[in-house]
């Protein structure tokens, strides 16, 4: 499970929990686009991309999903498992990461021709070849769960995060690990504060990282570091999640019961407001830019209890497409070109509902 469904969780309470964990309810406009087969489908949108081509499910939880040549990646996080998928085709073959790398998580694809992934058990980040499709190394991280990761001239840099105890009470790590992909060991621990989630490759110089705070006194940030000095810099605005393209940071805040705000920042902190009008009643999930044409694509979660939309804006914020009705937490979106998108839906713990859905928009009159 993400660390924003632990925030939506304080937000709302317990009953919420019980609420996501039993599956999608209809939305409010009464479309409910559901990823079981047979469902209504507007022209354009294949919500059953994934479990159509291969008869079967993704499984349970998919977090990361990533374009490398021409396959995608996914990894499944719940289901011990990394999917290798034909984005034109649907088809995929998958791979169990087995009991030596077990709930996958964030991926990056390295400089060296291999896919690097961290994961809860043990905390280590592996090397995946994405050729024959095995795991080749296992580097071991420290006791926290490793969460984001980017690679910057041959080094990893990976957030870890937080943990459990018996108890269910959260505990959360400030640092991040440096490991050198030749040797693939740990060569430096660096400082930052509390819960360390997303990381990023800014440049050639620089990584961008976001924490997430405890969520009492500690509300996170968003930083910049120089990966030669190590030099920290803290952001002027938070963003809870974001995408970095062609050296700049596009993110959003969010925050429960207040509508997010979304932004543009450089590698120099500069921050611009992007004119992006929020009109869902849910909240944003998922963020990327589009590199074929600019377009920032954003998804929304559906409150955790049904479906979540894709939102297409220009890169001057205006509504492009809108409302174009996915899977349950649409997590992560790959541009096949200008109008074809793959989007991840993420789906609820212990409900194998984890799907693909794969958009057209030149289909979509929305």
């Amino acid at each position: 499970m993400k660390k924003n469904t632990f925030r939506f969780l304080v937000a709302f309470g317990v009953m919420a929990l019980m609420t996501a964990f039993v599956g999608c309810s209809e939305k409010e406009n009464g479309n409910n686009n559901s990823n079981t087969p047979g469902a209504t489908q507007e022209s354009g949108v294949q919500n059953n991309f994934f479990d159509s081509a291969n008869s079967r499910g993704l499984g349970d939880v998919a977090q990361d999903m990533m374009q490398v040549g021409d396959d995608i990646y996914i990894t499944v996080s719940f289901s011990n498992s990394i999917e290798k998928m034909n984005p034109t085709t649907g088809k995929s073959s998958r791979f169990d990461t087995g009991n030596d790398a077990e709930t996958p998580r964030s991926m990056v694809a390295g400089s060296d021709g291999n896919i690097y992934v961290t994961c809860y058990y043990p905390r280590s980040v592996i090397r995946y070849n994405p050729a024959t499709q095995q795991v080749t190394g296992i580097c071991q991280l420290g006791d926290y769960q490793p969460e984001g990761i980017a690679e910057v001239n041959g080094k990893l840099y990976i957030a870890s995060g937080y943990i459990t105890d018996e108890n269910s009470n959260f505990h959360y790590d400030n640092k991040l690990y440096v490991v050198d992909m030749n040797s693939f060991t740990v060569v430096e621990t660096i400082t930052v504060n509390f819960n360390p989630d997303k990381v990023k490759k800014l440049d050639d110089n620089h990584i961008v990282f976001n924490t997430l705070g405890n969520y009492t006194d500690d509300n996170g940030g968003l930083y910049i570091m120089d990966v030669n000095s190590k030099a920290i810099t803290e952001l002027s605005v938070n963003l809870y999640n974001f995408d970095v393209y062609v050296g700049e940071i596009y993110g959003y805040t969010s925050t429960y019961g207040a509508a997010p705000d979304f932004y543009k920042l450089d590698a120099n902190g500069n921050v611009t407001f992007l004119g992006i009008e929020w009109t869902a009643s849910d909240n944003p999930y998922g963020i990327a830019v589009n590199p074929y044409n600019d377009d920032i694509i954003i998804t929304s979660d559906g409150n955790y209890t049904a479906n979540g939309d894709c939102y297409v804006y220009t890169s001057s914020g205006t509504l492009r497409k809108g409302g174009i009705e996915v899977g349950l937490l649409p997590c992560k979106i790959v541009a096949l070109d200008g109008n074809q998108l793959i989007v991840l839906n993420q789906g609820n713990w212990g409900s194998n509902n984890a799907s693909v859905s794969k958009l057209d928009l030149t289909k979509i009159a929305k």
